[in-house]
């Protein structure tokens, strides 16, 4: 899945702990690095709904 590094902050933000700062600063970290990219078969932007991306794995899937 893929999440624009705004939306990791938005969603991280609603939980302000030192463990979500970390996960932030390595989230930008890996971002940034763009770790993991090549790697994938499906890319799936997670920055919908969660019934449009799970609907997206489904049919990717041939489960739906």
């Amino acid at each position: 899945m893929t999440v624009p590094l705004h939306e990791i902050e938005k969603r991280l933000s609603s939980d302000v702990t030192t463990g979500r700062q970390d996960d932030l600063r390595q989230a930008a970290a890996q971002v940034a690095s763009s770790q993991g990219a090549g790697i994938e078969d499906l890319t799936v932007s997670n920055d919908r709904p969660i019934r449009q991306v799970a609907g997206d794995i489904l049919r990717w899937l041939a489960w739906y």
